[in-house]
């Protein structure tokens, strides 16, 4: 029996043509020259891109927790923050409204905003929405608020869910008992009030923000001036006023947030790195927020047009208050 597979007669053998032998060498260079690159630099940077990915993922797990941990609070009651600055154009509306935001972005509402400052100032005009009357017209009426429909009609609501509470005319200056009535008011109907303050300490109205506080935020610009008015308003509450006019409050040293944003100006980073070790070496919790064009002076604040970076940044700040006024509870 034969070996052979049928057909086999019929195999022909593959001849080079003469006088054109193929250069192997020069194909396989060719061919190396087109070949996708190995697989081990593409498992890398398949293995990077997983990694953040799953860095991602872990930062946002992280957050989730921390929101809940918020909004899991176990506060017996109304908190109070006072927003502060002894020097003007430190940006104190603007925190006002970007920390409300973050607070009831995060607690579902429950936030509210109130203008604590001896004069009008300009916390309505930057809210979102036209309010056509106020603190002055709410105050007027306390003893008929009796309801949370009856005190959010003298508001403005917010996108993020806070209610903004200001002056819509002028207005007589506030008395220390005008502030603390407008706490009572809206520290029945609201989780944590936040009081936008002017810039004299010595006033009635800022004691009596600062009787109330909880937890106090003072936002600067990042430059040694203003770090300076930073410090010259912790010292100013730290030490007791002789004319008896502001409290003596040294436990709020422990509780108060500097939040540091650059004012569009070109930053030197060594100043920048000072400025914050300066404030940390008091003592104090730091935390810094990006330039924002959509925070820009004279503009309506919306928190859902600010970036998202923004909004990471401010959400911070709100996990810091949060964090702050549990410690107010533990410590007194």
């Amino acid at each position: 029996m034969s070996d052979m597979f049928d057909g086999a007669d019929r195999v022909e053998t593959y001849q080079e043509p003469t006088g054109s032998r193929i250069d192997r060498k020069a194909l396989q260079a060719e061919f190396a020259a087109t070949t996708p690159p190995p697989r081990k630099p593409a498992r890398k940077l398949l293995n990077k891109k997983a990694w953040e990915m799953y860095e991602a993922d872990l930062e946002k797990w992280k957050r989730d927790v921390r929101d809940a941990r918020l909004r899991d609070s176990p506060w017996p009651r109304a908190m109070n923050v006072l927003v502060t600055n002894k020097k003007g154009s430190s940006g104190k509306t603007p925190t006002t409204l970007c920390t409300a935001g973050a607070l009831a972005s995060i607690l579902g509402g429950g936030v509210a905003v109130f203008e604590a400052a001896d004069t009008v100032g300009t916390l309505l005009s930057r809210a979102e929405g036209t309010a056509t009357k106020g603190l002055a017209e709410m105050l007027r009426n306390a003893d008929q608020l009796n309801s949370r429909a009856a005190v959010e009609s003298y508001g403005l609501k917010q996108g993020s869910g806070a209610m903004v509470y200001g002056s819509v005319a002028r207005r007589r200056p506030w008395s220390g008992a005008d502030v603390d009535t407008m706490r009572e008011i809206l520290d029945m109907q609201f989780l944590v009030t936040i009081a936008d303050s002017a810039n004299n300490e010595m006033s009635a109205a800022f004691g009596a923000a600062l009787q109330g506080a909880d937890v106090l935020v003072i936002p600067t610009a990042m430059s040694f001036d203003s770090v300076s008015a930073v410090i010259e308003t912790l010292d100013f509450i730290d030490n007791k006023d002789k004319s008896g006019l502001i409290p003596y409050r040294p436990d709020l040293w422990d509780r108060t947030i500097v939040v540091v944003s650059p004012d569009g100006r070109v930053e030197d980073p060594e100043v920048s790195a000072k400025v914050v070790e300066v404030l940390r070496k008091q003592g104090i919790t730091v935390v810094r927020v990006p330039y924002d064009d959509h925070l820009a002076e004279g503009r309506t604040i919306s928190w859902n047009l600010l970036s998202d970076e923004s909004r990471l940044a401010w959400s911070e700040v709100a996990h810091l208050v949060g964090e702050k006024l549990h410690l107010a509870i533990t410590t007194n």
